[in-house]
């Protein structure tokens, strides 16, 4: 009952139970014409099965376009594309984790994303967040109490820049603490960035990702946040032996 209400147009009323841009930004017409260009030079190979690592040349763009968002520009070899961040974690948790592994996530985090952990058979452990972000300053008590109780840590998985549902940002200190602290624990981390692109008044932080290679940081990036829900989400890998990987994952 609760999503026929949500889905609802009501007028006069900002809705704030899904996480989608306002319909009236949505680039209609440039889609159209996007679309009616793929079909017109790619004929009936836009729509057949593509190529497991995503197309080719959206994964150039994508590249590109990273050393714009990201202040990196990773290598091709390094993005791979997914239907959206829930195949996204879906596919890390097959590759990263077992059941009964330990996930860190902030408190309080993405709903969705706890979902997905709890299908794998994972264990969550959240880490108090305030203003600032997560407490980065609370995990080395944290991992040493969860490595004495025999737990094996997974990863940490964080939405570091306007986190849902807190709207926090993880103060640039503490993503620099967060990198050495998982370079030195060797503690993978999936930096789930879905939110940078919304930032206008101050130019979003620079992303965990770039603070490598101190530390491996797996990059989730998206524009359904920041453009239209149709394009891809794409993760940036710096260890390129996971692209392989996830390929034959993501094979049905």
């Amino acid at each position: 009952m609760l999503p026929d209400v949500q889905l609802v147009v009501r007028d006069g009323i900002v809705e704030f139970g899904w996480g989608h841009p306002d319909p009236q930004l949505l680039p209609i017409t440039a889609l159209a014409a996007a679309a009616a260009s793929t079909l017109r030079n790619d004929g009936a190979a836009a729509l057949s099965y593509g190529a497991e690592q995503g197309p080719g040349s959206l994964i150039n763009l994508l590249a590109a376009r990273c050393a714009h968002t990201l202040a990196y520009r990773p290598d091709p070899t390094e993005i791979f594309v997914t239907g959206g961040t829930s195949q996204a974690l879906d596919l890390l948790c097959t590759l990263f984790s077992r059941p009964g592994d330990t996930v860190l996530v902030e408190a309080p985090t993405y709903h969705l994303a706890l979902r997905i952990f709890a299908d794998h058979g994972l264990k969550i452990y959240a880490v108090p967040g305030d203003g600032d972000g997560m407490q980065v300053e609370a995990l080395p008590t944290v991992l040493d109490d969860l490595h004495a109780g025999g737990e094996h840590v997974a990863f940490l998985y964080v939405v570091p820049t306007f986190g849902n549902p807190s709207t926090a940002t993880l103060s640039r200190e503490r993503r620099h603490a967060l990198v050495a602290l998982a370079a030195q624990q060797q503690l993978l981390i999936v930096e789930d960035d879905a939110y940078r692109e919304l930032a206008h008044d101050t130019p979003a932080p620079v992303p965990l990702y770039a603070l490598k290679p101190r530390a491996e940081v797996i990059h989730l990036g998206s524009f359904a946040r920041s453009s239209h829900r149709l394009a891809p989400l794409a993760g940036w890998w710096p260890d390129r032996e996971i692209v392989p990987a996830l390929r034959a994952s993501s094979r049905p």
